[in-house]
Formats: structure tokens, C-alpha cells, sequence
């Protein structure tokens, strides 16, 4: 019983770790200042730091925040602590300049009344491509 117990401690404690790990990665690669992110959970810079570093646990509801400010899925943002930095920085890079495209993507459909097919067109690509980089399936790369 006491070595279950053990384990149990172990398993809570490497997720707290793992939670602190992953929120801390998406802070400080994110384009908010930690006081802007503080200030959203309604917390002090202080309080803020002391999670990331896994000195206190976040709470899923701060964690949940976290997601929607980054417009990250949470099941995505729990895989960034299993990510070497390496990895991390890629995948972080990659969602950004998608989210970023996105956003210019459906300006220019919503001012300009372009379809999808003459974006494409006037970058030199197929609206397959377009498609793909929308869906998540293909990297924007540079």
C-alpha cells in the first residue's frame, strides 16, 4: 500500500512538473509580456513565476486560460513538456506563422472578397496548398 502510495506521489508530482514545463514554455514563447499573463489569471508576477518554475501547481482552470489567451488546444499545449526544446521551438514556430496566415488569409477574403484559389494564385501556389497549411497538415516554412 505505502509503495502505491509512493508511486501515486510520483506520478502527481512529475505532472505538476510537466504542466509547469509546458505552461512555462508557452509564456515565454508567446508574444504576452508575463505581467499581461499574470494580470489575465488574475494573479502577481510573483504568484505567476512561482508556478512556472513548479514551485506551486497551476490550477486547470489557469491552465485552461493559459490555452485559450495562446489559442492553443490543451491536449497540444500538455504535449509541448514531452517536447525537447528543440522540438518545441519548431512546433511553436510553425503554429505561430500558421495562426499568422490564417489571419491574413481570411482578410483578404472577408476585405478584398478573394477566394482561397486566387490567394493562391497570386502567391504562387495551388488552394490545395493553401488547404493544407490552414488545416495544420503542411508546414509554412519561411
Amino acid at each position: 500500500m505505502a509503495e502505491i502510495k509512493a508511486l501515486d506521489k510520483e506520478v502527481i508530482e512529475s505532472s505538476k512538473a510537466a504542466c509547469s514545463l509546458a505552461m512555462q514554455r508557452i509564456i515565454n514563447a508567446s508574444r504576452y509580456d508575463k505581467s499581461d499573463v499574470a494580470e489575465y489569471l488574475g494573479l502577481s508576477t510573483v504568484a505567476l513565476d512561482r508556478r512556472m518554475r513548479g514551485a506551486v501547481s497551476f490550477a486547470i482552470e489557469e491552465v485552461m486560460l493559459i490555452c485559450r489567451l495562446m489559442d492553443i488546444p490543451l491536449a497540444d499545449a500538455m504535449k509541448i513538456a514531452d517536447m525537447s526544446d528543440e522540438e518545441f521551438q519548431n512546433a511553436w514556430i510553425y503554429q505561430w506563422r500558421r495562426q499568422n496566415f490564417a489571419k491574413c488569409v481570411a482578410n483578404l477574403e472577408v476585405k478584398e472578397g478573394l477566394t482561397q484559389a486566387k490567394i493562391a494564385e497570386m502567391c504562387g501556389y495551388t488552394q490545395g496548398w493553401i488547404s493544407r497549411i490552414l488545416s495544420g497538415k503542411g508546414k509554412l516554412i519561411g
